[in-house]
């Protein structure tokens, strides 16, 4: 749940018959009182677009950019881009906590991130950079993630089922993009079509 004091913490979220949503605590906040709020005071629906910042997936960010910093220069490679993932609004809250992950990797709650639509060009972290693209991952949700990525070695596909290179650190086709790591993007906000432009 993002708070009234703009930070993000761990809750359960009961309805209750007055419209108005029950909310008790995660550790290591459990020791918090539950709070009675409005549906729609603060709890940010997972259709509205938003800023999504986690400071930890920042942190790792950062700290990727730093590690890649001299074959970036040295190879003379694309520091950053913009790129777009869509997906069911039930990962979106997995994704704010956790960040995007690959297939096989477990999330911060132990659970562990399966392939849902296939990996036609390899394991990893498939997003875009036009916000329309892969939008029927979406599953009706109007907002897809806006990333800050971080491509690195490059494997361009010329031709479908090439695969992301085990030496390379994302593959490009088109508008379509794989990352092999978490650490190279950072979702910055829920964004819908109108706030894309």
């Amino acid at each position: 749940v993002r708070w009234s004091d703009g930070h993000w913490y761990h809750a359960h979220l009961q309805s209750n018959s007055d419209g108005r949503h029950r909310v008790s605590w995660d550790p290591p906040y459990q020791s918090w009182s539950s709070e009675d709020v409005a549906a729609d005071a603060v709890i940010p629906r997972s259709d509205q677009a938003r800023e999504v910042c986690n400071f930890d997936v920042a942190l790792a960010f950062v700290k990727k950019l730093q590690s890649m910093k001299a074959s970036i220069k040295k190879q003379k490679l694309q520091a950053l881009e913009l790129v777009y993932h869509w997906t069911r609004e039930e990962n979106v809250g997995k994704i704010v906590e956790n960040n995007l992950k690959a297939p096989g990797s477990v999330n911060a709650d132990g659970t562990r991130v399966e392939v849902k639509n296939g990996a036609v060009y390899g394991a990893g972290i498939y997003a875009a950079t036009n916000m329309r693209f892969g939008q029927a991952f979406g599953g009706g949700l109007s907002c897809a993630f806006l990333c800050l990525a971080i491509p690195g070695r490059i494997t361009v596909c010329a031709k479908a089922a090439q695969k992301l290179k085990p030496t390379d650190d994302s593959l490009q086709h088109g508008d379509l993009r794989v990352f092999k790591t978490s650490e190279q993007l950072l979702p910055l906000f829920l964004t819908d079509s109108q706030r894309a432009g």
